[in-house]
């Protein structure tokens, strides 16, 4: 109240001594949606720049856009030369009902792998207001991020300034941070987007009232007289963010050369009103909770009881799989030297190995691990089965790629539409026939992290190429038949169209794979592809999913902890529950480089277990989520060479490459683990 108090006496002395500020001085795009008809908004600023708005609509008495975060987009006509160098700044007025990694404002970065808007303003995985520029000649990018977590639900004014090489942030017309120093700022050709940066990159979800763009840095004096201009005409209520109640700071950073964040982190001994129970809970032979009976089928399968999704082990009891993926003796040289003096044989390691995953408290394991050793100790865990239907098969047309942690495609497209697609499914499904009576299957993927799907991309496919005309025909199809003519291309596509087709490439996936994988088996669950990227915030995809999966798969990465709200809703378009089949943490005091891979850095291991903590509380107070598959069991080889690029310098493991554990990230995952059950109770109570 009183920085808020001061801040108002202070525009006050300064406007009266020097007059107002002069807020048209260049204005070079000026959007307010309460003045646009829906489907056009007029450029105010007398420029020229109107823009056209695609699969939104205005809402509640400010006429404000409602943008629903998957299909809203406005793009503004950039016909006209903006004349824009080294000087910039953007002034919105949103009320986020999402607000990590969530564009504004922004224009593609040039690169057309990287999903930042550069330049824009937008909300970072952390919540926080942040600003993105590229510098053409060096290809180098500059990303700010300012202090403040902005909250949900609750209007905000937002802006970034750009001038004499550094950027600042304002948040309610007050500084929220500054960089003194940011590479030089270009302004790109292609359009500007308000909602959204480029095609299948993540987009705003909320109201956005209006933006302003200048080419020129406004001073904080104007930026508080805009905000106090404008600020009537949004209802000023505060946000009221659920409290995590009490928590501890882990230092946290994306890659070795970002800096490091504070992120709270909620841990099992900070949790307010929960004691743990000290003795184990009472578990079955697959780890399921045998104090509720349901029915026993000798496989296990999902059901909702009360507000809770479970999943049922084949003796009908309670279960949550907790797994660790790439549970593998390896192959690399370093660590097949390292396994002749650590053990005898397979057998024994197989029995260490499930022995140490008991020990602190797993239940099973992920993808990529070695089932036909773990399957023969003498106390198994529940696993999971990894195939590439769609990868293997874009490869033995010449329609894969190489890529960097998932599967590559042509034009990063899942060519799901060539006849000879249901076939190959049928003959690669045939070899999941052998374990079809095995109760300790939980169930299958049929590939990892397939790419979102881009209708754009189809139309890149040749049509006289007979691989690639299937793909290319289909997608024309398709978007003849929602236009209602013949000739189409992708000057026609809007937002709406590239959602609905990334549904329908998805349906035809899942249709065809999981036909042929029940056939071969019609015991154990399909988990579907494991989804990672902007399809698993697309409501047509997760409602083809639910047609045909049992359970979603989603590797989770880029939130320090579940955001509850998203989670929530992939069951609720799919009506399916999830299950997290990756997300990990690497230390940065274990001597890796820890250049590779989507995993956060925190600086030791004891913060890599209290992350476990912190995320996997959260999986079990989201209600929907059946497991959580840790990423991985093993350290990357750093000799190893022959690794996936993504997967070779870094710690990830729970053990080193010569076996030897990690306690000190084994024991607060152990800690979890053991009380997981019971912590059902406590946050179902607490609903």
């Amino acid at each position: 109240m009183i920085k808020k108090a001061c801040h108002g006496v202070l525009l006050a002395w300064s406007l009266s001594c020097f007059g107002a500020p002069d807020l048209k001085s260049g204005l070079v795009g000026a959007w307010r949606f309460s003045a646009s008809d829906g489907t056009n908004v007029v450029d105010q600023s007398g420029n020229g720049r109107d823009g056209r708005i695609s699969g939104g609509a205005l809402e509640g008495p400010t006429r404000s856009l409602a943008c629903n975060g998957f299909t809203t987009e406005v793009e503004i006509d950039e016909k006209r030369q903006v004349s824009i160098s080294n000087a910039l700044t953007f002034v919105a007025w949103v009320r986020p009902a999402a607000v990590k990694k969530r564009t504004i404002v922004g224009k593609p970065y040039t690169d057309p792998t990287f999903t930042t808007p550069m330049p824009g303003l937008y909300l970072s995985d952390r919540g926080h207001l942040s600003f993105a520029a590229w510098q053409s000649r060096s290809k180098s990018k500059g990303i700010y991020e300012g202090a403040s977590v902005i909250g949900r639900d609750a209007w905000v004014m937002v802006a970034a300034t750009y001038g004499n090489s550094a950027v600042t942030l304002y948040v309610n017309g007050l500084p929220d941070g500054q960089s003194p120093s940011f590479p030089a700022m270009n302004y790109g050709p292609g359009p500007l987007y308000i909602g959204r940066a480029k095609a299948g990159s993540a987009m705003f979800k909320g109201l956005i009232g209006e933006v302003r763009q200048y080419r020129r840095e406004l001073s904080g004096e104007e930026i508080a007289a805009y905000y106090s201009e404008t600020r009537g005409a949004y209802p000023q209520e505060a946000p009221s963010p659920a409290s995590p109640g009490r928590t501890v700071n882990v230092a946290v950073r994306a890659n070795p050369t970002a800096p490091w964040f504070d992120y709270p982190t909620r841990t099992l001994d900070l949790l307010d009103g929960y004691k743990p129970a000290g003795a184990p809970a009472q578990l079955d032979r697959f780890g399921g909770w045998a104090v509720h009976q349901e029915r026993a089928t000798g496989f296990f399968y999902p059901k909702k009881i009360g507000p809770r999704w479970w999943l049922i082990d084949p003796e009908g009891h309670l279960f949550l799989h907790m797994a660790v993926v790439a549970v593998s003796p390896g192959s690399s040289k370093t660590v097949k030297e390292n396994f002749t003096k650590a053990f005898s044989s397979k057998a024994e390691w197989a029995e260490s190995a499930t022995a140490l995953l008991h020990d602190y408290g797993f239940n099973g394991t992920g993808a990529w691990s070695d089932t036909a050793e773990l399957r023969g100790t003498k106390k198994p865990v529940a696993y999971t089965v990894i195939r590439n239907f769609a990868a293997d098969f874009a490869r033995s047309k010449g329609l894969g790629r190489a890529a960097v942690g998932h599967s590559g495609f042509l034009n990063d497209s899942i060519p799901v539409f060539n006849a000879d697609f249901p076939a190959f499914c049928e003959t690669l499904a045939q070899g999941l026939a052998a374990t079809r009576d095995d109760p300790w299957l939980l169930g299958f993927f049929s590939d990892n992290e397939l790419l979102a799907p881009v209708l754009d991309n189809y139309f890149k496919f040749d049509p006289a190429d007979p691989a690639q005309a299937p793909n290319y025909r289909a997608a024309k199809e398709w978007l003849a038949a929602r236009k209602g003519r013949a000739e189409v291309s992708e000057k026609d596509i809007t937002a709406q169209d590239r959602a609905e087709f990334m549904g329908y490439v998805f349906e035809t996936y899942f249709r065809i794979a999981s036909q042929a994988i029940r056939r071969a088996d019609p015991n154990h669950l399909y988990l579907g592809s494991r989804f990672h990227s902007r399809e698993k915030e697309n409501p047509y995809v997760l409602k083809a999913a639910g047609k045909y999966c049992d359970v979603i798969a989603i590797n989770y990465y880029r939130v320090w902890g579940p955001d509850l709200d998203e989670m929530r809703d992939w069951t609720v378009w799919s009506g399916r529950p999830v299950i997290i089949t990756e997300w990990y943490a690497k230390g940065d005091d274990a001597g890796f480089p820890n250049t590779t891979g989507a995993g956060w850095i925190v600086k030791t291991q004891r913060d890599r277990g209290l992350y476990y903590q912190h995320y996997a509380m959260g999986c079990i107070e989201a209600r929907n989520c059946v497991g959580w598959h840790w990423f991985k069991y093993m350290d990357n080889d750093l000799n190893d060479a022959r690794a996936d690029p993504s997967n070779r310098d870094s710690n990830k493991g729970v053990v080193r490459v010569d076996f030897s554990p990690y306690r000190e990230v084994l024991e607060p995952m152990g800690q979890v683990n053991r009380e997981t059950y019971l912590l059902t109770r406590f946050f179902d109570a607490g609903r």
